[in-house]
């Protein structure tokens, strides 16, 4: 049997049941695809190209660095769309203030730092394809 390979061009997220993390049914967040070349894209948008000395030829060249910490937040950012709750409640809430937690870069990083929640979104967002293909197939929406 053949695995198919299709280029991925569709960047809009899913919404994915965190019913399995909360107990409540309704409790879902939207995740976008992770694939190799979405990586490498999100990569070279925050690549700062840089002259350096090439060791063989002697001559500047032009080498792309990466900040680790502007990386991670593109990447957070992108992955992670949206979340809602069905039955009206906040499914994500500070620690401190009990406020529900906006959908912003901060909060995306908050919720990324839940080693469970990071876990659990990063295999949503690499097995979107595969998942798609069997609720296709399955019929399940």
């Amino acid at each position: 049997m053949s695995i198919k390979i299709r280029r991925i061009n569709d960047r809009d997220g899913r919404w994915v049941s965190l019913t399995p993390l909360t107990n409540v049914e309704g409790d879902e967040i939207k995740v976008r695809p992770l694939t190799q070349s979405i990586i490498q894209e999100i990569r070279r948008s925050v690549a700062t190209p840089r002259l350096e000395p090439d060791p063989k030829t002697h001559r500047m060249v032009a080498v792309d660095h990466v900040d680790p910490q502007q990386f991670d937040d593109a990447l957070t950012d992108y992955i992670i769309e949206e979340w809602r709750s069905k039955n009206g409640r906040a499914i994500f809430v500070d620690d401190t203030t009990g406020e529900p937690l906006p959908i912003t870069l901060e909060s995306k990083k908050r919720i990324c730092d839940n080693t469970d929640l990071f876990d659990f979104i990063w295999n949503a967002a690499k097995s979107f394809e595969l998942t798609t293909d069997r609720e296709k197939n399955s019929g399940t929406p």
